[in-house]
């Protein structure tokens, strides 16, 4: 605990004199918080069952379960889609730290596949190509 607060202080006091002021500090332990004023602290809670999680480089972190967990909304299965529509799609993961590539990798390989075809932007995928997408 000791060294984690005098790492708290040395990163804000280094910011500081560039003039940045560290801000939405937080912590799965309380009393490292003690010292943080609410103002420079993030809101949340740590029950469990109100733990939405703090959005932070595209992941959320959970600081009840000290767990990460991402929120992925999947395209809509439509009969026509177009290289558009599934570069869109694909762009819409940020996964900065490469935790999802085994989630990611179909996708962009699929989107290889297209470009592969030469077909234009708007032009429907051929059936054969959407069947992978669904899959």
């Amino acid at each position: 605990m000791e060294e984690t607060l005098q790492l708290k202080t040395e990163i804000a006091a280094l910011l500081n004199v560039s003039q940045f002021h560290l801000q939405k500090w937080t912590s799965n332990d309380p009393s490292i918080l003690n010292n943080i004023p609410s103002s420079d602290r993030e809101d949340y809670s740590l029950d469990i069952s109100l733990d939405p999680g703090i959005k932070t480089i595209g992941l959320f972190w959970h600081p009840a379960s000290d767990s990460f967990g991402i929120k992925i909304t999947a395209p809509p299965i439509i009969n026509s889609a177009t290289k558009r529509e599934v570069l869109s799609s694909t762009a819409k993961v940020f996964d900065p730290l490469s935790w999802l590539a085994p989630v990611t990798i179909r996708p962009k390989i699929l989107l290889q596949k297209i470009w592969k075809t030469k077909i234009g932007w708007d032009d429907p995928l051929p059936s054969s190509l959407i069947k992978k997408w669904h899959n």
